[in-house]
């Protein structure tokens, strides 16, 4: 073959292969997420390496969101808004989707465990000694492979790893659903830009420092009547904003909650008696970072605290809900902490086991807003 004809072959090749490129249709899903005040369409669509998060407004679609996966003019159904479109790398939002949902497992079970947990999986025959962790195991699997199926042009990355029994009790969960979730709308939140940073201590990045007052939605009434105001809105290193908010009703401080799942024993220092001696996880790095850095007295709510937030409506002001927050020692047993599930519910359970930490002020006069002064 001479030199031209294989040019032209290789020519051939490669506009076969960018044709086929340009004909796949862009990624892209509509979703119904679960919004505090009622569920909202977003469109999720891939911008080169970033994940685009669209709010589609008050858009009514003629059909069900899933009829419009890879729908090539997106502006038809979801146009853009005056709200600024969220941009997040894939790699970040795929890293934070799976320390939210991939934790926590097993009590043996971590991220890092969870590949070689399900290579032994699959590998073992007949009814496992430990059948509820194989589930549980089986579950994060099909999870962990939604997550990493977003984005991708390839449909059979959306689709969970086949391992173990397709019918294991628990693993009803879709990619559509994570996409759905209140843990993903708050994600979308603390990626938003449009806000800035206002109160408190102002990053690098903030040009100037001006109150929350002026903010858009730094102020919510909740549907029990009480007004929560923003004080606080921080950018941090990892592309998140985190916000303070004051509770009008008792004039306590909530921040957001911590990135990581944490162990009760983690988040104070405790005597013999169960009786916090220092706080911990509230005064650590990442328990600064929750609270925008605010210098105020920060530290694990009470039992009594969360049930006050919650009857005031914490979840429309900070919706990082549907996670379980850890509070305080039962004093009946130092090895057993209260779990804050709702206004209405709460437990108790060991505290070596992992869960959520949010930090409240409790010193009303430690924060003074110095903005605009």
């Amino acid at each position: 073959m001479s030199f031209f004809s294989t040019l032209a072959t290789h020519l051939a090749f490669a506009w076969a292969i960018g044709t086929a490129r340009a004909d796949t249709p862009a990624w892209t899903r509509i979703v119904s997420v679960d919004a505090p005040d009622h569920h909202r369409y977003f469109a999720f669509f891939r911008e080169e390496t970033k994940l685009v998060i669209r709010d589609c407004g008050s858009v009514r679609l003629e059909e069900k969101p899933a009829a419009y996966d890879n729908i090539a003019d997106l502006n038809s159904v979801c146009s853009p808004s005056a709200n600024q479109d969220v941009r997040i790398q894939l790699d970040l939002l795929k890293q934070e989707l799976k320390r939210i949902f991939l934790m926590p497992g097993p009590p043996f079970m971590t991220q890092a465990l969870l590949p070689e947990f399900a290579k032994n999986t699959r590998s073992r025959h007949g009814r496992p000694d430990h059948e509820h962790d194989l589930h549980e195991a089986v579950r994060l699997l099909r999870i962990k492979g939604y997550i990493e199926g977003i984005g991708t042009s390839e449909p059979d990355r959306e689709r969970p790893p086949n391992v173990g029994d397709g019918n294991v009790h628990g693993a009803t969960e879709t990619l559509r659903d994570i996409l759905s979730s209140p843990m993903m709308y708050g994600l979308i939140r603390q990626f938003d830009p449009s806000k800035g940073e206002c109160g408190g201590i102002m990053s690098d990045m903030a040009k100037t420092r001006k109150s929350c007052a002026g903010v858009a939605e730094s102020s919510y009434t909740s549907s029990s009547g009480v007004l929560w105001s923003m004080v606080a809105r921080k950018w941090a290193s990892n592309g998140r904003f985190y916000e303070v908010w004051r509770d009008t009703q008792t004039g306590l401080l909530w921040g957001e909650r911590l990135d990581s799942w944490i162990q009760h024993t983690n988040t104070v220092i405790s005597d013999a008696s169960g009786k916090p001696t220092q706080e911990t996880a509230c005064r650590s790095a990442e328990g600064r970072r929750a609270t925008a850095e605010l210098d105020s007295d920060f530290a694990l709510p009470t039992v009594d605290d969360y049930a006050q937030a919650y009857k005031d409506g914490i979840g429309d002001a900070l919706p990082a809900y549907g996670y379980y927050y850890w509070s305080s020692v039962d004093p009946d047993n130092p090895d057993l902490a209260h779990v804050a599930a709702s206004a209405a519910a709460t437990y108790v359970d060991f505290r070596d086991t992992y869960g959520s930490v949010r930090c409240v002020g409790r010193k009303r006069e430690a924060f003074k807003e110095t903005v605009g002064r």
